[in-house]
């Protein structure tokens, strides 16, 4: 299972857990993806609640969205990009999120505004995609 991992900094980490171990890796995406131009930029809004963590892009606000959580208040966090995850734990000042679940999602309908009607971006991880995957199995070789 391949999850990411949020600190307060806030730093971005890949996260492989297996039953016997966990391995950290700093997070390295393909520089075409979506998610790349938000993670590798420091002027990026995050907050959570109700188990969803939220990532914003607040560089442009063109009010599209508007995001209501309570942590992100008490100004509303607008942009045009962002990413919603379900927070799987929370322990030592880490926060450890994967996919949205079919639960989550009538949490963020309950709690997200979206205006023109705009989608979120569920992030969903696919084995193998990843470039440190791909860099970790070459220098095994």
């Amino acid at each position: 299972m391949t999850i990411i991992g949020f600190t307060s900094n806030p730093s971005a980490l890949l996260l492989q857990l297996t039953e016997t171990s966990v391995i950290a890796k700093q997070i390295v995406l393909p520089r075409a993806s979506p998610y790349f131009q938000i993670l590798d930029n420091k002027q990026f809004d995050f907050g959570w609640e109700n188990n969803i963590l939220v990532i914003c892009d607040h560089t442009t606000s063109n009010n599209e969205f508007e995001l209501l959580f309570p942590s992100m208040l008490p100004h509303a966090t607008t942009g045009n990009f962002f990413i919603l995850l379900s927070i799987l734990d929370k322990q030592d000042g880490v926060i450890i999120a994967g996919t949205l679940g079919l639960k989550d999602y009538a949490t963020v309908r309950k709690n997200l505004r979206v205006r023109r009607n705009n989608k979120y971006l569920p992030i969903i991880w696919k084995e193998g995609t990843n470039e440190a995957d791909k860099i970790e199995e070459n220098s095994s070789n």
